[in-house]
């Protein structure tokens, strides 16, 4: 199989999406760096996210829109260091109450989970805390990390 030919599935979703307008609402995001670069020669409008592994000692140097990391290796210094860069932090898979609580005060930005209801509800619960309860749950993640 050649390259082209490996290529045409996503060479036709991407011309899909274009048509209908949806690449502001698409990522990509891959556990290995190689079809990640190809994703951004096709189709450079689309994000794409390096899902880190413990071979990525250097975020920084990849050319990727953001980094995401499993749950077990997401803390406040990985949050906080892709921010420095620019860049939004993901953790994947995160589906405990707890998981997914701890990652929104740790200041993930988005997170892969398999229950999408009840990590809405905990962002919709923690945006309406006052910004102290916010600072005290922040430091508490911090502190835990």
């Amino acid at each position: 199989m050649t390259t082209a030919t490996a290529w045409k599935p996503l060479w036709d979703h991407r011309r899909q999406l274009r048509a209908r307008g949806l690449t502001n609402q698409v990522i990509i995001q891959c556990l290995e760096y190689e079809p990640l670069q190809v994703v951004r020669r096709l189709a450079p409008e689309i994000p794409v996210g390096y899902l880190l592994s413990v071979n990525a000692r250097q975020p920084a140097r990849l050319e990727v829109n953001f980094p995401g990391t499993a749950l077990n290796r997401a803390t406040g210094v990985f949050a906080r260091a892709a921010r420095r860069r620019g860049q939004p932090a993901h953790a994947w898979t995160v589906d405990k109450p707890e998981d997914i609580e701890r990652m929104i005060e740790l200041g993930v930005d988005s997170l892969i989970t398999n229950q999408p209801v009840e990590a809405l509800r905990l962002v919709r619960e923690y945006e309406s805390l006052s910004p102290a309860e916010c600072a005290l749950r922040v430091v508490r993640a911090w502190l835990a990390n």
